[in-house]
């Protein structure tokens, strides 16, 4: 959120710059650095920013206050976090079958916003500022039968690993990752990295036409661990 977003959404809520500060748990201080943009505010105090951004009430034509807005919080990635009573979010992501992965390559590759897949919730612990996705799985690579394999056709909610991070190499997951490639994509583990950029990609299932294979990270075009899963 820019300084001129934290400053406008305050006078929105005709607070001072000591009641703003308090409404988010934040110093005076704190506040006068956010809006002179010599300071940005930490994860914590950003969430309650949003909350009351989207929970600010809108006026009619005749100046006549209407009923606030859905009360969810945008993070910067477009995904819509929505608080439940007992503390935990639904996020709405947009979901792509692996079916449809040509589609969504061809956007990547145009700098466009993909509008046509559909999207579906998922219930999290908290709200994140990542970037997330749910894909609709196809096949049974992952499948080997035991409870934190996936089957063909589930839906995974994955949160993206940015590039910076690759290099650091790909710890063990409960779910796997999802790795968009050049040319297809997979749901797999990632057992290995070497110094040249290749990962080794692993199944759960022990059937012989899943054997593991490699791919250099060049042809990667995103990597996605996945957090959650509904069948």
């Amino acid at each position: 959120m820019n300084p001129l977003n934290i400053k406008a959404l305050r006078k929105k809520l005709k607070l001072n710059q000591t009641d703003f500060g308090i409404k988010v748990g934040a110093s005076l201080r704190s506040v006068q650095m956010w809006e002179k943009g010599k300071a940005q505010p930490s994860a914590d105090k950003l969430i309650r920013i949003l909350k009351l951004n989207s929970q600010t009430y809108a006026y009619n034509d005749n100046n006549e206050i209407k009923e606030p807005s859905k009360e969810y919080i945008t993070n910067s990635n477009g995904n819509h976090f929505t608080e439940l009573p007992d503390g935990t979010y639904d996020i709405v992501v947009k979901e792509l079958p692996f079916l449809a992965y040509a589609s969504y390559l061809e956007t990547l590759e145009q700098g466009e916003v993909f509008e046509d897949f559909k999207t579906t919730t998922f219930n999290v612990d908290k709200y994140g500022l990542g970037h997330y996705m749910a894909f609709t799985i196809k096949g049974d690579s992952m499948n080997g039968g035991k409870i934190d394999d996936t089957p063909d056709a589930a839906k995974v909610l994955g949160r993206e690993l940015n590039r910076q991070h690759w290099p650091d190499g790909f710890r063990n997951t409960r779910y796997g990752w999802i790795i968009l490639c050049k040319q297809n994509i997979f749901h797999k583990d990632i057992i290995g990295l070497d110094k040249m950029g290749n990962i080794t990609l692993h199944s759960r299932n022990p059937s012989p036409e899943y054997a593991d294979f490699e791919i250099n990270l060049n042809n990667v075009k995103q990597i996605f661990k996945i957090i959650k899963r509904t069948y």
